[in-house]
């Protein structure tokens, strides 16, 4: 069998292209594994899985940590859960490293780590949006294996990696962006926040075509899809959740972007009726955002 080092599509032989990513020279053969002989042993017994019966009791709900961003924490179900892993995904520039440094500001000490951004770039966003960083820890890398290191020795109240596609793998031979880089990267993140009861923000990035970039698998792993949208034009952003393990899908976010970041916007019929001049033609209904309803002219 062969494979491709940068999608890991596999093929029955070689070829020169990858038919899935579109790299050339990417098309090797995999190694031997030695698995063929160890299925053929039979006296090669695998350790049964533990087997538990689940409690009679009614089993409590999540606790939550409210981000104390009421748009977010409303589109969350209430807050974020510990142990879960949520991806922000958005197209570049539409706000999504604004939304997490506020985050981070609720947090008492969240560990912010970007591959794309310095030090000095993110300090001088936190300035500009008025958030005081004393208690924010940073490293400016990329490799997951020393990033859950740090996390383990400083025991943080959040993880966040911006973005997940900068992320490398020191034990794969696959660029960083990769899909099995990025799916390798995110497994070993779920299994941090699980084991330490630490929730994990990862921020994605979009395609063109307006989903998550790297493999599909992806959005399957994590507990919770967000995306934040909007017209760069418009200072208006919606937050919707695409999957919830912990809640609904229904709920809508609504933001503005201002100077000092995201605002929520907590009645939006009075902001988006609030230049109405009642324009012959026009009128003026109600809609169900989730468990909101919001007044639109039409």
């Amino acid at each position: 069998m062969f494979h491709c080092t940068y999608c890991d599509s596999q093929y029955a032989k070689w070829q020169g292209r990858c038919l899935e990513c579109g790299r050339w020279g990417t098309i090797v053969a995999e190694e031997d594994t030695g698995l063929t002989d160890k299925k053929n042993n039979k006296h090669q017994t695998a350790k049964p899985a533990e087997i538990i019966k689940l409690t009679k009791n009614k089993v409590k709900p999540a606790n939550r940590q409210a981000s104390k961003i009421s748009e977010l924490d409303r589109v969350l179900g209430g807050g974020i859960v510990p142990g879960s892993v949520i991806l922000l995904a958005g197209e570049p520039g539409i706000g999504k490293s604004t939304l997490v440094a506020q985050i981070a500001a609720n947090f008492k000490s969240p560990y912010y780590v970007s591959g794309e951004e310095s030090e000095r770039q993110v300090a001088l966003r936190l300035q500009r949006l008025k958030i005081a960083s004393e208690n924010i820890l940073f490293s400016n890398t990329t490799e997951i294996n020393s990033i859950i290191s740090a996390a383990q020795k400083q025991n943080p109240s959040l993880l966040i990696i911006d973005s997940i596609q900068t992320t490398e793998v020191s034990d794969l031979d696959s660029l960083p962006g990769a899909p099995n880089t990025v799916r390798a990267a995110t497994a070993k993140l779920i299994n941090y926040a699980k084991e330490n009861n630490v929730p994990v923000l990862l921020i994605g990035q979009v395609t063109k075509e307006g989903s998550v970039a790297g493999p599909k698998t992806l959005e399957h792993l994590v507990d919770t899809v967000l995306y934040i949208e909007g017209d760069k034009q418009s200072p208006y952003r919606l937050l919707r959740a695409a999957k919830n393990r912990f809640g609904s899908t229904d709920e809508v976010g609504i933001f503005e972007m201002t100077n000092t970041g995201l605002q929520t916007v907590e009645n939006p019929s009075e902001r988006f009726l609030e230049k109405n001049k009642q324009t012959s033609g026009t009128v003026i209904t109600s809609i169900m955002e989730g468990s909101r309803p919001i007044m639109v002219e039409v």
